[in-house]
């Protein structure tokens, strides 16, 4: 999640060679669509009351860096029934779970600076981690996604006034560490057999640029309360697709309520 007022031109103490550091905490409501085409055609819907996510943020005229923690988890359901000849009447798929962890790291420079706006430019380690539980009648498989990549991140900050700031930033991968299923149930197999963690990271590959895309936008109203304390109102919307060894897509949309500390 961005945050920060973006730093005036005209402001000595905020150019000035101390650093700031910000501590965050925000709530929200996110809603998820997956489909995972080695588990079912069927794309699953969800979401989550309660998604969590803590900050960290340290600012001086050297650069910005930024760590994220980012956890939600939610119940989802296919959104279509299924139909067979021998059955008098659709059926639908039991609720399953899905879990979606997001580790990051960024740190990024000012490309430009004037008294409404600040660009910075950077690099950003960004770890996904999702686990799907998938339940078909008596039995359950567990999906996953594991994405470790580095990405090329923008941040866009425009001052409305001397309390409030509209920010907007951006990510999208271009080397990464890739691990799925090869396929449900063999796979389902081997992780209940051997150490799970090793196991999922042993399938995994390096890429670059193919076979795995996100996109990550975020929008964020920030709003001075005090010298010392920050409020934020944020939309963030996610795409994520890879096609190996079959094609999974996830589209995330959230809206974010949260307060930072200033120190």
């Amino acid at each position: 999640m961005a945050f920060g007022q973006p730093q005036d031109a005209k402001s000595p103490e905020l150019r000035s060679k101390k650093s700031q550091n910000t501590l965050g905490l925000s709530l929200g409501l996110h809603h998820s669509q997956n489909q995972d085409l080695l588990f079912s055609p069927l794309t699953y819907d969800g979401q989550s009351l309660l998604a969590i996510e803590l900050f960290y943020q340290r600012r001086s005229q050297k650069g910005l860096h930024l760590l994220r923690v980012a956890f939600d988890r939610m119940s989802v359901e296919s959104t279509g029934p299924l139909t067979f000849p021998f059955f008098d009447a659709p059926i639908t798929r039991q609720s399953s779970t899905a879990s979606f962890l997001n580790l990051k790291y960024g740190y990024a420079r000012e490309a430009m600076h004037n008294e409404k706006m600040n660009l910075l430019i950077g690099g950003m380690l960004d770890n996904q981690i999702h686990l799907l539980e998938y339940k078909f009648a008596e039995y359950e498989e567990e999906g996953y996604l594991l994405a470790y990549s580095l990405a090329i991140w923008l941040r866009g900050e425009f001052r409305i006034n001397q309390t409030q700031s509209l920010n907007f930033e951006t990510s999208f991968p271009v080397v990464y560490f890739l691990s799925r299923p090869p396929y449900a149930i063999v796979d389902n197999e081997g992780i209940q057999s051997n150490n799970g963690f090793t196991h999922v990271h042993g399938r995994g590959k390096l890429h670059a640029l193919s076979g795995f895309t996100k996109l990550h936008l975020l929008l964020s109203y920030n709003r001075s309360l005090s010298s010392k304390l920050d409020l934020l109102l944020a939309y963030q919307f996610d795409y994520i697709r890879a096609t190996e060894p079959l094609k999974l897509s996830v589209v995330k949309n959230g809206f974010d309520l949260g307060v930072a500390f200033k120190f």
